[in-house]
């Protein structure tokens, strides 16, 4: 947060064009934790900087993100290593949840169609996918493409910091983006089994 408010201030001094802030979904509910209240500081902060020093600002709100190139605790790659490495799938969400997810390429296609667009100015973008996905399905698949058999456990559906269908408490704050592309779900992941596979393969 102090990082970020230290660069909304050198963008004001030197009148930068365009401030753009790689947020959340969850600043728009009361789920998410720490994670959530800092994102939410710095769009409390960006929004006044908009509104006393006249910076411009564009502010993306990632929904959940899914790819090859993703880190170790994201949501997907974190089902696919425990397939395959453990067999045991541990979800501490509800087995009920739903996510839409978009593939992080199209985040990025995006993000750069949004961050160069001079129509959108101090606009708060939804960058999700376009279809839900049942948290039961996106288990089943991985399993199917990955040739594997698991034991899944579901935490449940109070689980904190755990969403079921949304964190948005309501999506008046944010526009939702319509993709003109996106990869499917399927696609992606066998991609990322199939690079974890590679990996383990050259270790």
């Amino acid at each position: 947060v102090l990082g970020s408010i230290r660069l909304l201030s050198i963008c004001a001094e030197k009148k930068i064009k365009r401030f753009v802030f790689g947020s959340s979904l969850y600043t728009g509910g009361n789920k998410g934790g720490f994670y959530r209240c800092s994102k939410s500081a710095v769009e409390i902060f960006l929004r006044e900087y908009g509104s006393v020093y006249g910076l411009n600002f564009l502010i993306l709100k990632y929904g959940s993100i899914f790819g090859v190139g993703c880190p170790p605790n994201n949501g997907i790659q974190k089902l696919i290593t425990a397939a395959l490495e453990s067999r045991k799938i541990t979800y501490a969400g509800s087995n009920e949840a739903t996510r839409e997810y978009v593939h992080v390429d199209d985040c990025a296609r995006m993000t750069l169609d949004l961050a160069f667009n001079e129509t959108q100015q101090g606009s708060e973008i939804l960058l999700v996918g376009s279809q839900n996905y049942r948290i039961v399905d996106v288990i089943n698949m991985i399993q199917e493409i990955s040739g594997t058999q698991c034991a899944v456990e579901y935490g449940g559906a109070n689980e904190k910091g755990h969403y079921s269908v949304t964190p948005l408490a309501s999506e008046k704050r944010g526009i939702r983006y319509s993709m003109t592309y996106q990869k499917d779900l399927a696609t992606g992941v066998k991609e990322m089994i199939d690079d974890l596979l590679r990996i383990r393969t050259k270790d």
